[in-house]
């Protein structure tokens, strides 16, 4: 029950360009509906889109017949302006990912460019977007670059909405009531002129006190509701273990 219904959706992951042949392409493509990529991640992606023939990354799923609409891709740290305007002419999204760009050292995204198909992620490091705001922000900053933050915030909303088919991001009738109450966040007053700044400089995922989801509890106190969160995370340690081990017995093999 917690994976059904309208909040839940798969769609293909593809991990990144450089690490897929044409042949795997060929047969991602037989499969309907947006994919998940990293596009332009590093130069090596686009050094390696260009060296089988292709303009670039972008270009090169567009052949493939793999640019949807609706489809996530990531970093687009080294995509030129042009394939940037082709994911966004194909009604693709494009996150930026600025802790991950900033840990693998690979360069700035320039996420401006990206329009309002810009969203924010975290590409797998940590879940707190509060802090992602923050990195958006600082990285900005350093590259002398302007990005609207709470812009991309925003669109994540739009995302999610398209891709689940619901509606997010407002709080009034006919959208979903996802709702966060966080604690003691605002030692000083909250209001319209200051409020960015209190995500900016203030906000942070440890205030977190509750969150509903379409108007259910699902983190009510710091406690995680209608799962045994303590099994879940035993499980995961396990499957991680196995995984790993896995790779190496490959390594060696």
């Amino acid at each position: 029950e917690q994976f059904s219904g309208p909040f839940c959706r798969a769609i293909m992951g593809l991990h990144a360009g450089f690490t897929l042949s044409e042949t795997p392409l060929q047969r991602a493509s037989t499969v309907s509906g947006p994919i998940h990529i990293h596009a332009g991640e590093s130069l090596g992606d686009v050094k390696y889109a260009r060296d089988q023939g292709y303009g670039g990354p972008v270009s090169r799923l567009r052949e493939f017949g793999l640019l949807r609409s609706g489809s996530l891709l990531a970093h687009g740290v080294h995509l030129t302006d042009a394939e940037v305007q082709l994911a966004l002419d194909a009604e693709a999204w494009l996150i930026h990912n600025p802790t991950s760009n900033r840990n693998n050292q690979v360069g700035y995204a320039s996420p401006g460019r990206f329009g309002v198909r810009g969203c924010l992620g975290t590409d797998g490091i940590g879940s707190d977007m509060f802090q992602a705001a923050k990195e958006a922000f600082f990285a900005a900053r350093e590259h002398r670059h302007s990005v609207d933050v709470v812009g991309l915030l925003r669109a994540n909303h739009q995302l999610a909405s398209e891709l689940l088919g619901v509606r997010l991001g407002r709080l009034q009738p006919g959208y979903e009531a996802d709702l966060v109450r966080l604690k003691n966040a605002c030692p000083t007053p909250l209001h319209g002129e200051n409020a960015i700044g209190h995500l900016l400089f203030g906000f942070h995922a440890g205030q977190v006190e509750d969150v509903w989801v379409a108007g259910r509890h699902r983190l009510q106190n710091r406690v995680v509701q209608g799962i045994d969160v303590r099994y879940q995370q035993g499980r995961i340690r396990r499957v991680s273990k196995a995984l790993w081990e896995a790779y190496r017995k490959e390594l060696d093999s």
